[in-house]
């Protein structure tokens, strides 16, 4: 099981993500490492776009805390009909091939400065 502590799932531009996550392993799961991971990604017509500020390894049954500086220029988080801007934290598992296979994700928003 992974949980996610964030100070807010509601950042201005410029502002600082914090958190934590704990992953306690149960025994159905096999994974050997998590990775973590907090960035964006776009999705809808044209070229996709992904970038990852901040990633760092889990540790078995152990609080990993977390520091992301949001970028002043952004991009803020969108919804619209042809395009969308997806902040997210994702864990990843490894596999032969490189770290790919998402286990769990939480979206957060990113808005202009006030």
């Amino acid at each position: 099981m992974i949980n996610f502590y964030l100070n807010s799932d509601s950042l201005e531009v410029g502002s600082e993500l914090t958190g934590s996550c704990i992953w306690t392993p149960d025994t159905q799961n096999k994974e050997k490492s998590l990775k973590l991971t907090i960035g964006y990604r776009t999705e809808g017509r044209g070229d996709v776009d992904k970038q990852t500020l901040f990633e760092t390894e889990l540790k078995f049954s152990e609080r990993t805390s977390f520091r992301c500086k949001i970028p002043m220029a952004g991009p803020i988080s969108y919804d619209g009909q042809l395009i969308r801007i997806i902040w997210e934290i994702a864990v990843t598992s490894s596999k032969w091939f490189g770290w790919n296979d998402i286990v769990k994700k939480q979206v957060f928003r990113v808005i202009p400065r006030q």
